[in-house]
């Protein structure tokens, strides 16, 4: 335990001294990146309530936080069935399942901030736009790890399922659903973090009245650099709490991991 926390000390450490030692080198300017002491004093000015400045900007972007965190969670949450039910679907498709998975293959294949403005057109520059934008882009991962994961099935245990009669929807949730649940955790992990990225950038390029993407965008045409790098750091930070608890429920929920 005590290793752990000196591992994550040491660490910190030798970041932030690498950071001031690049300003103080000259190698990149003050104007540019803030020192790490700046964006420590701002970070709870980001985390703060809102409170009206002198300037006209809020003091405080505790609102903004939470706008994206609960933004990027609810696109995770529908894209999570919506991943799975379509991964299920084409793997066991039939003759429908080569034409999707050409579909699958070509969605992967474009940017999902290439479509931003797609979404922008379609349905507008409301909170439904950005939910919807990360809910694509974190769908489409949990989709292909699902598919992977039934690609992995061990042939010995589907053979004694057919042995022993079970099929249909029985199988589905004593073998498939099991057997694929490794895989789909990781695509879990990869999505949730596609999500946070995608709705902070929907923040930034569409209108939005609140979130920290509208916080980087704020803080950059303001000049304030220490709370642009305080909400950089915050969602650092969000997205690395989510994949902690997708990490703790992966090891509570998935005990079969490696069982042969």
């Amino acid at each position: 335990m005590r290793s752990g926390i000196l591992g994550w000390v040491i660490t910190i450490l030798a970041i932030v001294v690498i950071w001031e030692g690049v300003l103080r080198a000259g190698w990149v300017s003050p104007a540019a990146l803030a020192h790490p002491w700046e964006v420590a004093l701002a970070v709870p000015r980001v985390l703060s309530p809102e409170r009206l400045g002198e300037n006209g900007l809020t003091r405080g972007n505790g609102a903004d936080v939470w706008s994206t965190v609960w933004r990027s969670f609810l696109a995770f949450l529908i894209s999570v069935p919506c991943g799975v039910i379509a991964g299920f679907a084409i793997f066991f498709g039939g003759r429908a399942s080569a034409p999707a998975q050409f579909l699958l293959d070509f969605l992967r294949s474009v940017p999902a901030t290439a479509l931003v403005p797609v979404f922008f057109i379609i349905i507008g520059t409301d909170d439904t736009t950005k939910i919807a934008i990360g809910t694509f882009s974190s769908s489409l991962v949990i989709c292909l790890a699902t598919i992977a994961g039934l690609s992995a099935r061990n042939s010995t245990r589907i053979g004694i399922a057919k042995i022993l009669g079970v099929t249909g929807f029985r199988r589905l949730i004593l073998l498939d659903l099991p057997e694929a649940a490794p895989h789909v955790f990781l695509g879990l992990r990869a999505g949730i973090s596609l999500a946070l990225i995608l709705v902070v950038v929907g923040e930034m390029l569409i209108g939005s009245s609140r979130g920290l993407g509208k916080v980087i965008n704020d803080m950059r045409f303001s000049d304030d650099k220490p709370r642009m790098y305080a909400a950089i750091l915050v969602i650092g930070v969000v997205g690395y709490v989510y994949n902690l608890a997708l990490s703790w429920l992966d090891r509570r929920i998935i005990h079969w991991r490696g069982v042969q």
